[in-house]
């Protein structure tokens, strides 16, 4: 739905929100893609890794949360711009930083403004694309794994010049800044008072048993989606023994994965119900990553990773488009709450993959991990039953 008041160029809003996605995806992926170097150049335990991880994302957890819920009340033109503000200044930062300390403290700059922008740039397209949300987020999220997966080989690249990985982060930080001008000159859809929410109401959703485990399934999803995105390089580099720039091809092969499958899932969603498309994807992806692990052919590492990231592609977005149709008042409220309980997962899964590396390997680290993937059937379950089409 597009509101009758909003006198600016809908398409261009739409561009900018894809750009920013790219911009997103990169950025994200930036510190998995480097962190073989990190921790080489200061020297690191893979325990102090996983904390990076932790401090970025638990920041980014209760900005995206905050951001949708701000959206709701202030406007999502507002939050979104300090949003981008916070994430191209986090960036220039982390590049110039002189050793583990430093990078830990501004790790929670880069992840609130990632944060923000998740949960705000979801509500926007969320609000303004109801009539066909499910296919728009599948499309939004498509431009995330664009620059997820250029990400890795952008990345990879740099590194390998004389830039490293600290020229690497310079470079995002300007591509982050693009975002925040394209941002800049938009007009966006005016705030109406019945959208804004107050606590109440966050509280009463959170009663809502339905809501509770679709938050659960993104704490399980985004957790064993950013353990890889996360671990897949130093896996690779560490235990298949891979150089550099073939552990990044990897990463990038499996955005590959999930760029194609939500560009499918794009055009599946209008022909399959959200719960069916879930429940397929959900089930595929436990046994391929399953599978995955045990491969050590390189084009079998490959290929496996590359259809993980196919059978987690649609989760992410249909969980949101799901929530919303479920709740549809509370477009930025909802989406801020189901993105921050994946960045919960985010922060909480692959800093224990780094504790249990230092333990007991990496590779049965990641085995572990396969608990965390069996842990989505198990928290969707109980939704699909209340809700799948036979049943109505």
């Amino acid at each position: 739905m597009r509101e009758e008041n909003f006198k600016g160029n809908y398409r261009h809003l739409i561009w900018s929100s894809w750009w920013g996605f790219i911009i997103l995806g990169i950025s994200t992926i930036a510190l998995g893609t480097a962190l073989p170097v990190i921790v080489d150049s200061f020297k690191l335990k893979l325990t102090q890794a996983g904390v990076l991880f932790f401090v970025l994302t638990a920041s980014r957890t209760g900005a995206v949360l905050i951001g949708g819920l701000l959206s709701d009340r202030i406007g999502k033109r507002r939050i979104l711009l300090f949003g981008a503000a916070s994430l191209t200044a986090g960036l220039l930062l982390f590049g110039v930083s002189p050793g583990w300390l430093f990078l830990l403290v501004i790790s929670p700059i880069i992840g609130m403004g990632a944060g923000i922008i998740d949960g705000g740039v979801n509500a926007l397209v969320s609000e303004i694309c109801s009539p066909n949300r499910g296919q728009e987020l599948n499309l939004l999220h498509s431009f995330y794994g664009v620059g997820a997966f250029a990400g890795p080989l952008m990345i990879g690249y740099l590194i390998s010049t004389f830039l490293g990985w600290r020229g690497a982060y310079e470079v995002t930080a300007f591509l982050a800044f693009t975002f925040f001008v394209f941002y800049l000159v938009q007009d966006f859809p005016s705030l109406r008072e019945e959208d804004k929410i107050n606590p109440k109401a966050l509280i009463a959703l959170l009663k809502e048993r339905d809501f509770l485990f679709l938050n659960l399934l993104m704490v399980t999803h985004v957790g064993a989606q950013v353990t890889i995105s996360a671990w897949l390089p130093t896996y690779l580099v560490k235990i298949l023994l891979f150089p550099h720039i073939r552990a990044s091809s990897g990463l990038s092969l499996f955005w590959l994965g999930l760029l194609v499958g939500r560009l499918l899932s794009s055009w599946i969603s209008r022909r399959l119900s959200l719960l069916k498309l879930l429940m397929i994807c959900i089930i595929s992806s436990f046994f391929i990553y399953l599978l995955s692990l045990t491969m050590v052919w390189p084009p079998a590492v490959f290929l496996f990773f590359g259809l993980l990231g196919l059978s987690y592609s649609a989760v992410f977005p249909t969980v949101v488009a799901l929530g919303s149709s479920l709740y549809p008042r509370y477009s930025g409220t909802v989406s801020g709450t189901l993105i921050a309980s994946g960045s919960l997962g985010a922060a909480v899964v692959p800093s224990l993959v780094g504790i249990l590396a230092d333990r007991i390997g990496l590779r049965m680290a990641m085995a572990m991990a396969s608990l965390v993937v069996g842990g989505m059937f198990l928290a969707f379950l109980p939704v699909y039953r209340q809700h799948r089409p036979e049943k109505h």
